[in-house]
């Protein structure tokens, strides 16, 4: 650093921050941990609604297997589910031969206030499957 007299020296005692300078400093450092916590915030958010989304098909998939897999004629049902949501099973008859008969079994699961998912599958049903209780 090169001397230059008494006028150097009160240069670097000025060298500091203002006031004004910091307070605008801690104002864009609040802004930015602001839109970090928001941002975490919608993370969250969006973590549980992939989660409902998850147990509801988890859900809708069960009830379809275990109407799909019951001998017999498939029958409408309606359940609720451990988390408060309801299963709704219906039951269309498609086509019908001597043989057989087709049925679309349809599964509605909803909660309260949320977006319901509905899942379908066929079953065929021979006339000596019918006959079982």
């Amino acid at each position: 650093m090169k001397w230059t007299g008494l006028q150097g020296l009160r240069s670097l005692k000025n060298s500091g921050l203002s006031l004004l300078e910091v307070i605008v400093a801690l104002a864009i450092l609040g802004t930015g941990i602001l839109a970090l916590i928001q941002l975490y915030s919608a993370s969250l958010r969006s973590t549980q609604r992939s989660w409902d989304s998850s147990k509801a098909i988890i859900e809708a998939r069960s009830a379809l297997e275990e109407a799909l897999m019951k001998p017999g004629t498939p029958e409408p049902a309606t359940g609720e589910l451990a988390d408060g949501s309801i299963a709704e099973t219906a039951v269309q008859k498609l086509e019908s031969t001597e043989e057989f008969t087709v049925y679309e079994v349809s599964v509605r699961v909803h909660a309260p206030n949320k977006k319901g998912l509905e899942l379908k599958g066929k079953k065929v049903v021979y006339e000596e499957e019918a006959a079982i209780p």
